[in-house]
């Protein structure tokens, strides 16, 4: 299919068939010009792959490198490939991809005087084909050999900002048929329309903002050293108060604190590491010493941040502990007043159960038989506080002070589930009314539309909303219980809101071809012979031709022999009603279409043509 617009951007990615299992990484400096964390690569490939470098930078002095992981663990491809390149330190005409293998996503980044038009090309071309068909030795291969072609200056270039379809001139078709093709042309506006929308636009690449800006390399370097010092003592003393938290107020006192305190200690030893790496005999730029930086002070940041929370949970702890006799009367107290709610809501669940089927009530029907086991456990757990309390066990008594406070906000929850459906099964009650009249409302229009010739997605939704509304009535009448007016509301809703999508995109579309209609005479020139169509082109500028074969004087094929003469890359699109055009036909290779045709076989004929 000819090229409509110019190739947009180049650190992009593309869905292919990946589906190797292999671990998420973060992105980090590339060692090697050939990394497999995802341990797709055999032995043999690596070297296949490297020699193929090596040869490329010998030649050419651009180095490329291939980094193959599991997962981009949630970051954007682009920051994910440029953060790579950047730890890396790509030079101006170097190249990296990246792939995710079990993301199915990879991203290129380059240096700035490499040609992105080009290597757009290259990666849209053969590597994005052979990473689709697994062979990922190819695809680096591929790769490789793309960027060797672009440094030598050989190969395609870039498309051009004046390529056909890139411009901004108006579109003028030239139709020659006998029978009308206005709708026809209508929907080559439209999709012509589409495909420009949908077109990405460039992607440049993304250069991470320095969130240390005007703080010397030389001051960066000192706050990390001492921060990392820091962390360090506060992980040793954060270790000292969880084992004291744990022995005083109990295990169940300190949920999360010991997970918190293991993710602060994988932070230290992975700052730690950059630390390693930056004082090791490898030098590396600066830079690169300032990602590294960054990325150390970020990891003791928050490693401090999660052991300062760690540090106020446990001073609570502490603070619960003094309060522990009030404490004990408070909750005392809630027991009691939840205690006395059980038979009211037991009562008020009667009464729904009473009046709506089963289904409407089944979420809440044993909360009050919940509630009351929780509120049990709770009081038999507040007086063993109560003895610890008395006995000086006060951290003891603090850890189950914080169970029963679970149970007793279980409880109120449960119980107060079941007034929420009281008021909510009322409420649907009343809204249902409305609803089936928005939905009769646009029920209507939508039969109207589609009356009149509307796409033909309409009607599944009109089934939709004709069985939603079918199914409220049953839901709100049925034979062996009670009303369900939740699950009636519901389904009228959801078929509501899918019918008004769809006659929005209807509105739309009639909008569009109102407007196209009226733009018609300037968007389509019709010829009524061979000769008035060869006149119309000589001082009109158009982009595709439609004509019949079967015409007086001279025939289709005859006329575009013609035109082949002088717009050689004119696409011509010929209709005939011939399984096999006559002897006398030039032998042309033109596009046909067959007589005869629906709206959507034109649609496609052009759309492969242009």
């Amino acid at each position: 299919m000819r090229r409509l617009s110019i190739v947009a951007g180049l650190v992009t990615t593309a869905v292919v068939a990946l589906a190797v299992p292999a671990a998420a990484e973060p992105p980090a400096r590339a060692t090697d010009q050939v990394t497999d964390e995802a341990e797709v690569l055999d032995a043999a490939d690596e070297e296949e792959i490297q020699q193929t470098l090596d040869q490329v930078e010998a030649d050419t002095g651009a180095a490329v490198y291939v980094v193959y992981v599991g997962s981009f663990d949630g970051t954007d491809r682009r920051e994910w490939a440029n953060s790579t390149a950047e730890l890396t330190g790509l030079d101006s005409n170097d190249v990296l991809m990246a792939v995710a293998v079990d993301d199915r996503r990879y991203g290129v980044s380059y240096g700035d005087e490499v040609d992105a038009g080009r290597l757009q090309d290259v990666v849209d071309g053969d590597v994005q084909a052979l990473l689709g068909q697994g062979d990922y030795a190819g695809a680096s291969i591929a790769l490789a050999d793309g960027v060797a072609e672009i440094e030598s200056g050989s190969g395609s270039g870039a498309s051009s900002p004046s390529s056909s379809g890139a411009g901004g001139v108006a579109t003028l078709v030239v139709v020659l048929l006998i029978f009308a093709l206005a709708a026809g042309a209508w929907l080559v506006v439209r999709n012509r329309r589409r495909r420009q929308l949908a077109t990405p636009p460039p992607v440049q690449r993304l250069e991470r903002a320095d969130p240390h800006a005007g703080t010397s390399t030389e001051q960066l370097n000192y706050r990390a050293s001492a921060a990392l010092l820091e962390l360090d003592e506060k992980v040793r003393t954060a270790q000292v108060n969880l084992d004291y938290a744990r022995t005083h107020f109990g295990e169940e006192a300190v949920p999360g604190l010991a997970a918190a305190l293991e993710q602060s200690r994988a932070d230290l030893t992975r700052a730690f590491t950059l630390r390693q790496e930056l004082d090791d005999e490898i030098p590396e730029d600066e830079p690169t010493q300032r990602v590294m930086l960054t990325e150390l002070l970020q990891r003791t940041d928050a490693a401090a941040a999660r052991l300062q929370a760690q540090e106020q949970a446990i001073d609570e702890l502490r603070e619960q502990e003094r309060t522990a006799p009030q404490m004990l009367g408070e909750l005392s107290g809630r027991i009691d007043a939840l205690r006395v709610r059980l038979p009211e809501e037991e009562r008020r669940l009667a009464d729904l159960q009473n009046r709506y089927a089963a289904a409407a009530v089944a979420p809440v029907v044993e909360n009050v038989g919940e509630a009351g086991v929780r509120l049990a456990a709770a009081a038999q757990e507040l007086d063993l506080a109560r003895q610890d309390q008395a006995s000086g066990q006060t951290g003891r008594a603090v850890g189950r002070l914080r169970g029963v406070q679970n149970a007793v906000g279980q409880s109120a929850t449960l119980l107060d589930a079941i007034g929420r459906l009281a008021a909510d099964l009322t409420a649907a009650e009343q809204r249902i009314p409305a609803a089936r009249a928005d939905i009769d409302e646009d029920l209507a229009e939508a039969r109207s539309l589609l009356s009149s010739g509307s796409p033909r997605d309409l009607q599944p939704q009109i089934a939709r909303a004709e069985a939603a509304l079918t199914g409220a009535e049953t839901a709100m009448g049925p034979s062996d219980g009670g009303p369900d007016p939740l699950a009636a509301l519901r389904r009228l809703e959801e078929a509501d809101l899918a019918l008004e999508q769809a006659l929005r995109t209807a509105r739309d579309q009639q909008t569009r071809a109102r407007r196209a209609q009226e733009a018609l005479g300037q968007a389509m020139l019709t010829a009524r012979s061979a000769g008035e169509a060869l006149d119309l082109l000589q001082v009109n500028q158009v982009d595709i031709l439609i004509t019949d074969h079967a015409m007086p004087l001279m025939s289709g094929a005859q006329l575009a022999a013609v035109v082949r003469e002088t717009r050689p890359q004119l696409p011509i699109l010929l209709v005939s009603g011939y399984a096999e055009l006559p002897s006398t036909a030039p032998a042309l290779p033109l596009h046909r279409l067959a007589k005869p045709f629906s709206q959507d076989e034109l649609l496609d004929a052009i759309e492969q043509l242009c």
